[in-house]
């Protein structure tokens, strides 16, 4: 295979999908629907940034990607995928293996989570580097610590 159908495979496939993602919290008079098909892709290279209003549901589907939705709430219907792989099913025990890794998530307070005397790079390298135990040289020749 060439290098460039290699490449052209790699960009074909998002890293990651939602495919008509619907979200429901139960509450004491029944289900709440508060996600309605919500469908998008990122493509390798992308950056990706959720808005909208208070309550839109942005954190909700953050934490459905992520598989960590608080115990009332669940994916109604569509289907997650991470790099071609449907991880719409998984166990949390499954999941815990992707993230940080594959996926993260910075809740929406960012000073609650962010080292605010770190660059972002830094940060984001030294996830890198617990999840993928990789050399600090090589974070950083891949870019990471950069950011």
């Amino acid at each position: 295979m060439s290098i460039q159908t290699a490449l052209q495979r790699a960009a074909a496939t998002p890293v990651l999908e939602l495919d008509k993602v619907s979200i429901a919290y139960q509450e004491a008079a029944g289900s709440r629907r508060v996600v309605h098909d919500v469908s998008f892709s990122i493509q390798p290279g992308e950056v990706v940034a959720l808005v909208g209003e208070s309550g839109s549901g942005k954190t909700t589907t953050a934490q459905a990607i992520i598989g960590l939705l608080t115990e009332n709430g669940r994916l109604e219907q569509g289907a997650i995928r991470l790099n071609g792989t449907d991880i719409t099913h998984w166990s949390s025990r499954r999941l815990d293996a992707v993230r940080g890794a594959q996926i993260s998530l910075i809740p929406q307070d960012p000073s609650s989570s962010l080292n605010p005397v770190k660059t972002i790079g830094e940060q984001v390298a030294e996830i890198v580097n617990i999840h993928r135990r990789l050399p600090r040289k090589q974070v950083q020749q891949r870019g990471w610590w950069n950011c």
